[in-house]
C-alpha cells in the first residue's frame, strides 16, 4: 500500500472510531439527562458534555437535546440554564447562517440576563448579537454591541471578554477595509493572549483574520503563514465550521500563491465539510 493510501485509509478509521465514540458517549449522556430519577444537576452537566460533545461535528444532534435542554429548564423555572440553552441555540444557528433564528434565540436569552439582573451574561448575549449583525452586514449595530459588552467586562476587569470584544471589533474594521487598524487590533489581542498562554480556539480566529487581512493587502505569503497556524489550532479543537472557513479561504491565498494543485484541494475538502455540516457557503470555484 503506498503512502498515501495509507494516510487515508488511517484517516478513515480514525474517523469512524471518533463517531463510534460520540455516539456511545452520547447515548449513555442521553440515559442521564432523559432518566427523571437523577438529580437535577446531574441532567444538566449530561446536557453540558452532550453540547460539548456534538455542537461542532454534530450539529443536529445538538439541537435536539437543546430543545429537550431548553424545555427542561423551562417546565423547572431555572432561568440560568434557559438562558444557557438558548445561546447555544444561537450559537449552532449562528454558524449555519440561519441569522433570524440565531437572533431569536439571543434576544430570547438577553431577556433572560436583564431580569436577572447579570451584567456579564448581558454583555455575553450583547457579543453573540453583535457577531450575528456583523454576519447581516450591520455594522453599526455590531459595533454598538462590541463597545457595550467591552465596556461591561473592562469595569469587571475580565480580560479574557474584554480581549473578545477587541477582537470583534477589530473584525468590523476588516470587514470595512480598514486593514491597517485590523491588524493593530489583532496584534493587541494576540500580545494579550500569549501573555495568558492562551492558544485555542480563539486563538485560531485571530490568525484566520490576520491572514485575510493581509490577504486583502495582498501579502499572500504572510496570509498563508497565518492561516496555517489558524488551521492546525482549529483542526486540533476539532472547530470544523471554522476549519472550514479555513480551508475555502486558504483556496484563495494559494491560487494567489499560483498554486493550483493546493488550491483545488482545499476547495474539495472545504465543500466537502461544509456539505458534511449543513451549511450553504456558495461556490468557491467561482470565486478562483
Amino acid at each position: 500500500m503506498n503512502k498515501s493510501k495509507h494516510l487515508l485509509f488511517l484517516s478513515f478509521f480514525i474517523s469512524l472510531a471518533f463517531i463510534t465514540h460520540a455516539q456511545q458517549n452520547g447515548a449513555m449522556l442521553r440515559s442521564i439527562w432523559e432518566n427523571e430519577a437523577n438529580d437535577d444537576i446531574k441532567r444538566y452537566k449530561a446536557l453540558d458534555e452532550f453540547y460539548e460533545l456534538t455542537n461542532q461535528q454534530f450539529p443536529d444532534s445538538a439541537l435536539n437535546a437543546l430543545n429537550y435542554h431548553l424545555g427542561m429548564a423551562t417546565a423547572k423555572m431555572n432561568s440560568r440554564e434557559m438562558f444557557s440553552a438558548l445561546k447555544r441555540r444561537g450559537n449552532i444557528m449562528r454558524l449555519q447562517q440561519n441569522y433570524p433564528e440565531a437572533i431569536s434565540s439571543y434576544t430570547d436569552a438577553e431577556l433572560i440576563a436583564k431580569k436577572l439582573g447579570d451584567s456579564l451574561l448581558i454583555a455575553d448575549i450583547c457579543g453573540n448579537i453583535g457577531n450575528v449583525c456583523m454576519y447581516l452586514k450591520d455594522y453599526i449595530t455590531a459595533t454598538r454591541r462590541f463597545s457595550t459588552a467591552l465596556k461591561i467586562y473592562q469595569r469587571f476587569g475580565n480580560v479574557e471578554g474584554e480581549t473578545r470584544m477587541l477582537t470583534n471589533l477589530g473584525s468590523v474594521f476588516l470587514t470595512i477595509h480598514n486593514y491597517d487598524l485590523s491588524l493593530d487590533y489583532y496584534t493587541r489581542v494576540l500580545a494579550s493572549m500569549n501573555k495568558r498562554k492562551i492558544n485555542d480556539r480563539s486563538t485560531g480566529i485571530v490568525f484566520m483574520n490576520i491572514g485575510w487581512a493581509y490577504y486583502e493587502q495582498k501579502k499572500f505569503e504572510l496570509a498563508c503563514d497565518h492561516y496555517l497556524k489558524a488551521l492546525a489550532l482549529l483542526e486540533s479543537e476539532k472547530n470544523m465550521f471554522f476549519v472550514a472557513d479555513c480551508y475555502l479561504d486558504l483556496a484563495l491565498v494559494y491560487y494567489e500563491l499560483k498554486d493550483i494543485t493546493k488550491a483545488l484541494e482545499y476547495v474539495r475538502k472545504g465543500k466537502e465539510l461544509n456539505k458534511t455540516l449543513g451549511e450553504n457557503k456558495g461556490n468557491y470555484l467561482q470565486r478562483l
